[in-house]
């Protein structure tokens, strides 16, 4: 037992926060398994890959988060030119409602502003995730037909070499994650590559974080072998779908979320064995 365990006088503030920023679950971060299956990763065919994540669509979608905000800023723009062109403005008689409106009208722009650093991802997501979602329907094949459906999640894979880069270059592709417990396995569908990961073909499976400025960003790791040598994502869980993710404490749980998905997806076999022996024990 420590001092800070029975000191009644001890801050609890300074240990919260360390625990806060260390990466879930601490015991299970080291934590390896022993691959019996491999997983399949294949291009997607010529002509339906690489249609989502190109260098003009990162530049829509990080224009997208202005729209929200241009609509209301030419509405109050035009009211502002009708009212000025109407009772033009002199300091010493300008009245309380017209201050506070010009107030208003210059404090917009820091809004627009503020929303690159408190919401950084969920515009570019909820752009990309309907784009994503619309080219895999066309799809004649695909491991994920409807990804509009509950069980599916838009995902960016986020390899470490992208790390330190913007944060749309930070993506080497995005995909759909559909996580089967019929089939033991999870499912990638992206715009490059497509993933079929049994849950036997997995090494490892951790949530990291890693740190852009203020912003926190969690990723799944998944370490599996495939019929092409042994295998590493990053997956950083989308923000696209709820304003409660957006936050550093929102995207945490959203990998904590799927971590605890994938690890129980990994203990069914041994459980069902386990289950099945009992029954014929008895």
């Amino acid at each position: 037992m420590t001092d800070s365990e029975t000191n009644p006088f001890a801050s609890p503030q300074p240990e919260s926060h360390e625990v806060e920023s260390t990466a879930f679950p601490t015991s299970g971060v080291g934590e390896t398994f022993e691959a019996s299956d491999l997983a399949v990763v294949e291009d997607v065919p010529a002509g339906q890959s690489g249609r989502v994540l190109t260098q003009w669509n990162k530049i829509r979608a990080y224009l997208s988060r202005f729209w929200i905000y241009l609509i209301p800023t030419a509405c109050l723009g035009y009211v502002a030119y009708v009212h000025l062109t109407r009772m033009p403005l002199s300091w010493p008689s300008m009245t309380s409602l017209q201050a506070y409106f010009l107030l208003f009208l210059a404090a917009w722009p820091l809004l627009m502003i503020s929303s690159h650093y408190f919401v950084p991802f969920r515009f570019e997501d909820r752009f990309f995730m309907r784009k994503l979602s619309w080219e895999v329907r066309r799809r004649p094949a695909t491991y994920t037909p409807t990804p509009s459906s509950a069980g599916c999640q838009f995902v960016a894979i986020v390899p470490p070499e992208n790390w330190r880069a913007s944060r749309l270059q930070m993506m080497e592709d995005i995909a759909i994650l559909r996580i089967d417990p019929y089939e033991k396995s999870i499912f990638l569908e992206g715009d490059c590559k497509r993933y079929r990961i049994p849950s036997a073909a997995l090494t490892k499976c951790s949530v990291e974080r890693i740190l852009q400025g203020w912003t926190e960003i969690w990723l799944l790791r998944l370490n599996f072998e495939s019929t092409t040598g042994p295998q590493e994502l990053y997956l950083r869980v989308g923000d696209g779908d709820a304003m409660t993710n957006p936050v550093n404490s929102g995207r945490k749980r959203n990998a904590e979320k799927y971590w605890t998905r994938v690890m129980l997806l990994h203990q069914q076999p041994s459980e069902k064995k386990g289950s099945s022996q009992n029954g014929t024990a008895s």
